[in-house]
């Protein structure tokens, strides 16, 4: 990718948290011209929260979600966008201003945020989760293993 590829738009506010690594970003573009998008969040994947596989997923995903919620809304952010992916989402990092210190400007990155919270659909253990009996995301696993799975039920 090349640098030019990258475009970088410093004032924005997100007005949404649609789960942990989806967001809608209202972006100012200068001379009273703003603009909503949906943006998702580049090389991160955190647990679903619409149509989890398993309500362990669906816990873990809500911790996400709230996180990224008292960190963003209503707070200034900076967005650098690469492309837009499916369902018209544009590929981004995004860059937040640390609650308790406002005056350092936008320094810290949400996706290092939720990697050192450890937040991210690969952080979920389902052996450790309280739903394991009947966890649909184990036979999934299972099958794709070509395992043999028994229910515990």
């Amino acid at each position: 990718m090349c640098i030019r590829d990258r475009y970088r738009y410093e004032h924005c506010t997100v007005t949404r948290v649609i789960d942990g690594d989806t967001f809608v970003i209202e972006v100012d573009l200068g001379f009273k011209i703003k603009t909503n998008h949906t943006f998702r969040l580049k090389g991160a994947d955190t647990a679903e929260t619409y149509r989890p596989r398993c309500p362990g997923e669906k816990e873990f995903g809500e911790q996400a979600t709230q996180l990224v919620r008292s960190l963003l809304i209503g707070h200034p952010v900076v967005v650098e966008t690469y492309k837009v992916g499916i369902y018209n989402r544009y590929i981004a990092d995004i860059f937040y201003v640390d609650p308790d210190d406002p005056e350092s400007g936008p320094v810290h990155s949400l996706k290092e945020t939720l990697i050192q919270k450890q937040l991210l659909k690969r952080d979920l253990d389902c052996r450790e989760c309280s739903y394991f009996d009947g966890c649909q995301m184990i036979e999934e696993i299972y099958k794709k293993l070509k395992l043999r799975w028994r229910d515990p039920n």
